[in-house]
């Protein structure tokens, strides 16, 4: 298991002590052997979530690890449409931007 997987758990582990969140771990594809699998679309956060019925999405990085284009603009659709979405690095970043999408901000 990688280290951004490690974390996704980390974090999904910490979210699901707070009722007011709902949240799914986001796979945009998978190889298994061979044979590779599509899921999400490429750009597709690592974690989506209601927050107190609010869209939310976050991308997970580890390290000097930085959002790429497709996954910033994903992000752009979310808060374009009034959802919350940012790259977090820890748990503790996460957790940070539960809290600003529950307080109503974008990112």
């Amino acid at each position: 298991m990688n280290e951004e997987t490690k974390l996704v758990k980390a974090i999904l582990s910490a979210l699901k002590y707070d009722r007011a969140v709902l949240a799914l771990r986001i796979n945009s594809g998978m190889r298994v052997g061979s044979r590779a699998f599509r899921g999400a679309p490429a750009g597709t956060s690592d974690i989506m979530a209601s927050v107190a019925g609010r869209f939310c999405a976050l991308e997970v990085k580890v390290g000097k690890g930085k959002l790429s284009p497709i996954q910033e603009a994903f992000m752009a659709q979310v808060r374009a449409t009034g959802g919350f979405g940012c790259g977090v690095w820890s748990v503790d970043e996460a957790m940070a931007a539960v809290a600003r999408c529950k307080a109503g901000g974008a990112e």
